[in-house]
């Protein structure tokens, strides 16, 4: 890729006020999000036990799980295409299920790379007599390798899936083909949207919420899907 259509991409994310719908959307999301939370808030005191508080959070983790899949399978429909709310409602319900596997294939693997890093290091720490710091360091490292090295293999599955109407197992097949032939600009990309993210994120309070659903949210799913649209 040429370096001015990689910058051409978030040129494209500068369209976002031409898109108040995406970012109704988002911002749709964040607001059940919120209401869930409070919902948590609210009935917290009447869980006296173990057992209601764990029954609660497991409930609680797939309501959100169900919505990121079927906001982020919406959001990608309008994204590729026209920007409009039908365009929302048509591919949020007919690829929320399969969006859902691969959220949840994605959560999976990251717990895998997770625990690899955690016995990597501890095993490592312990044979080579590390300190604390050192150990944590070891962990980061063994982390990051899975990031870069299995993780941002997944990175598209939702977006073709959505983008190109393809099976779950198909979608992350076509993800990983994506990615080997387009890594280093998955790479260089995903950094600067994580590094986006942050910065976004550090904003405290309502504000930085609000800018993270508002701006964030839709500029990530618009640029990617910009990605793959002109890579494929």
């Amino acid at each position: 890729m040429k370096p001015k259509d990689f910058f051409n991409l978030f040129a494209a994310g500068r369209g976002l006020y031409k898109a108040p719908a995406i970012i109704a959307v988002s911002l749709s999301f964040w607001i059940f999000l919120f209401l869930l939370s409070k919902l948590g808030e609210r009935i917290a005191p009447s869980l006296q036990t173990t057992f209601a508080n764990i029954a609660w959070t497991v409930f609680a983790g797939l309501v959100s799980l169900v919505a990121a899949s079927y906001f982020f399978a919406g959001l990608i429909g309008m994204s590729k295409g026209k920007v409009k709310f039908g365009e929302f409602g048509k591919h949020a319900n007919k690829f929320w299920f399969g969006n859902f596997q691969v959220i949840l294939l994605i959560i999976l693997a990251s717990a895998i790379v997770r625990l690899a890093a955690h016995f990597g290091a501890l095993f490592i720490g312990r044979a080579l007599g590390l300190e604390v710091d050192a150990a944590l360091f070891v962990f980061m490292i063994i982390y990051l390798a899975g990031l870069v090295g299995v993780l941002i293999f997944l990175t598209f599955s939702s977006f073709f899936l959505v983008v190109e109407d393809l099976k779950v197992r198909e979608s992350i097949r076509k993800s990983i083909k994506f990615v080997r032939k387009n890594y280093w600009e998955t790479l260089v990309l995903s950094f600067a949207l994580f590094v986006l993210g942050f910065l976004v994120g550090r904003i405290p309070g309502f504000a930085g919420e609000v800018l993270e659903y508002a701006l964030v949210v839709p500029f990530v799913v618009l640029v990617l899907t910009r990605f793959v649209l002109l890579r494929k």
